[in-house]
């Protein structure tokens, strides 16, 4: 796969950041090379916004790490159960399974440590979001989550936080393995009142 070197030319012009780092990040991510180019190229548009970054489902913690480096400063808000799917239904299909996908904060914190903008969240979302982090507006939210009922949650819970000019990614919300969170795209209807971009399975709502 060749790498866009569009992509990186604005990712130094706006964020200040080399080559090298950007080439690191996808050589480790999970999310392949045109999802987390959708993340960075959303970080690109709202680096001037003032507003914070936050991850919903944060499993390693690369991504937050990627969102945190490239979020100009940003405070990072990193949440997940790490204790794996915490809601699964049958309404998510037969690929899904309460316990999947878990790591452990110490696991995850190996990858976040020594990083001061960002704030790491356990808990079943959002009832464990602080009192800061419901004051708080956001400029890019990568919700990564995976069941129907986690999808709803998060929408609902940043959908009147976000800034204009920022962006809510959603990843698996086109995947058939994730099919409650496919209903739950549906449901959302973002398409109705934003601009929507798909590259499945990741759509990503504009605001």
């Amino acid at each position: 796969m060749g790498y866009d070197d569009k992509l990186y030319h604005n990712v130094k012009w706006s964020l200040g950041v080399e080559r090298e780092v950007i080439d690191g990040f996808l050589a480790r991510s999970k999310l392949g090379y045109y999802r987390l180019k959708a993340i960075v190229e959303c970080l690109i548009e709202s680096a001037e916004l003032k507003a914070d970054t936050a991850e919903i489902g944060v499993a390693s913690g690369l991504t937050s790490r990627i969102i945190s480096t490239l979020n100009s400063g940003s405070t990072h808000w990193a949440c997940d159960t790490f204790q794996g799917l915490a809601d699964v239904s049958e309404i998510d299909g037969p690929h899904l399974r309460n316990g999947m996908l878990k790591w452990r904060l110490d696991e995850t914190m190996i990858e976040l440590n020594g990083i001061e903008s960002i704030h790491v969240i356990k808990g079943y979302f959002p009832d464990s979001a602080t009192d800061k982090m419901k004051d708080s507006l956001y400029k890019l939210v990568h919700i990564d989550v995976d069941t129907y009922k986690s999808t709803l949650a998060a929408w609902e819970f940043f959908k009147d936080r976000m800034v204009t000019g920022g962006a809510i990614v959603f990843d698996d919300v086109l995947s058939p393995r994730c099919l409650g969170a496919m209903k739950a795209w549906a449901e959302i209807g973002a398409w109705s009142k934003h601009k929507v971009t798909t590259y499945p399975p990741q759509a990503v709502v504009y605001f």
